[in-house]
């Protein structure tokens, strides 16, 4: 087994749960809380979308993994440790039938590192369970990783998973920042129900988001994209190129160079993200063809 550290820049305002409980505390700063939860859903958002063009999930995705930027505010995603990449666990039988924004398959990295992984060329078997006929290479794919309140129900369930488990991570945590909710396991057990095993379904689990009290004061904007990436299908979770493009965001796109509009944000992206899966397809391509003819060995053994 190898270990790594991970060394990260110091953010002097902490962490997003830790600013926003600050916020609580003080009356003079609560009225800034919103504003503060906007820019950094939207910096988070940023660097998952970068991630994901570049093969890697996070899995661990939670208001306590996002950095506030000391300049900017922007959201910093932190604590890499549970992340993956398809490259170190794409078999060549991987099922390709992933579709949508669930393209993207979770292997195991231990960083996210540019190149890694594979696009939308390669797919799995959706809810398919990890048992012991499943290849070795898929082992770690589907691990329950991160915090399991914020986890999406197919990474509690212990099934093979894809990158949109991080919007719905993103979702959970704009929820819970936007309510104010407390670590408290009752708190959230009230939304998600009784862990470990237990996965409501998602109108339950929508309609106890509305109940919160602090919900009929959130933005209806931030309403619609909370409630659009915390779905229990992850082929009906928004891709990030809209959740980025999505109104709610607007105070932040203003500020890019010329602002663009939401809609030549969302194609931007969307380019982009082709762009990643036609690189990651090709690569993929090779390693296949590399593994069938034995061209692919250890780089460590120095044989090509």
């Amino acid at each position: 087994m190898s270990f790594y550290a991970q060394i990260t820049p110091f953010y002097r305002h902490g962490d997003l749960y830790d600013t926003i409980e600050a916020c609580q505390k003080h009356t003079s700063t609560l009225q800034n809380a919103p504003d503060i939860i906007r820019r950094a859903i939207f910096g988070a958002c940023q660097g998952l979308h970068w991630m994901h063009c570049m093969g890697v999930v996070h899995r661990d995705v939670s208001p306590e993994n996002i950095f506030l930027g000391d300049d900017d505010g922007l959201g910093v995603i932190a604590d890499c440790g549970m992340a993956l990449d398809y490259w170190v666990h794409a078999p060549a039988t991987a099922t390709a039938t992933a579709t949508g924004s669930g393209s993207g398959i979770a292997g195991s990295a231990s960083e996210c590192r540019a190149g890694a992984g594979a696009g939308a060329g390669a797919g799995y078997t959706s809810g398919a369970r990890v048992d012991a006929e499943t290849p070795a290479s898929l082992q770690g794919m589907h691990h329950s990783a991160g915090k399991p309140y914020y986890g999406a129900p197919e990474l509690r369930q212990g099934k093979l998973h894809n990158k949109s488990i991080d919007v719905y991570s993103i979702g959970i945590s704009m929820f819970w920042m936007l309510c104010f909710g407390s670590r408290s396991s009752d708190t959230f057990a009230q939304v998600h129900g009784p862990l470990p095993g237990v996965v409501i379904t998602e109108e339950y689990m929508h309609k106890q988001m509305k109940a919160f009290m602090a919900w009929h004061c959130v933005p209806e904007t931030a309403q619609d994209l909370v409630l659009g990436m915390a779905r229990h299908d992850p082929s009906h979770r928004l891709p990030l190129s809209d959740v980025l493009s999505h109104s709610y965001f607007e105070p932040e796109l203003r500020r890019l160079p010329k602002s663009p509009t939401c809609e030549a944000v969302r194609i931007t992206l969307q380019l982009q993200e082709a762009e990643a899966a036609k690189t990651h397809a090709l690569v993929h391509e090779w390693a296949k063809q590399a593994v069938r003819t034995g061209e692919l060995v250890h780089m460590g053994e120095h044989r090509f």
